[in-house]
């Protein structure tokens, strides 16, 4: 999951942009934050990016993924 996460947030982040990711622990586990300079999801694709083998379609020519959601 970890690894699904960085690589979209490198994948659609613009060449030579910041790529953050902060760690900490909390009273339930630990919280990751990936965040990154790229355009986001559209919030009408937001109720898919879980599901197998969704892509949004944007157009581009990006390498695909592993096909396990986000």
């Amino acid at each position: 999951m970890l690894f699904n996460l960085v690589d979209n947030a490198a994948k659609f982040a613009p060449a030579g942009s910041g790529l953050h990711i902060e760690v900490s622990h909390t009273e339930i586990g630990i919280q990751i934050v990936v965040s990154d300079e790229g355009p986001g999801i559209d919030p009408a694709a937001l109720a898919h990016v879980f599901d197998k083998f969704y892509r949004v379609q944007v157009g581009d020519r990006r390498r695909a993924g592993t096909g396990l959601g986000l």
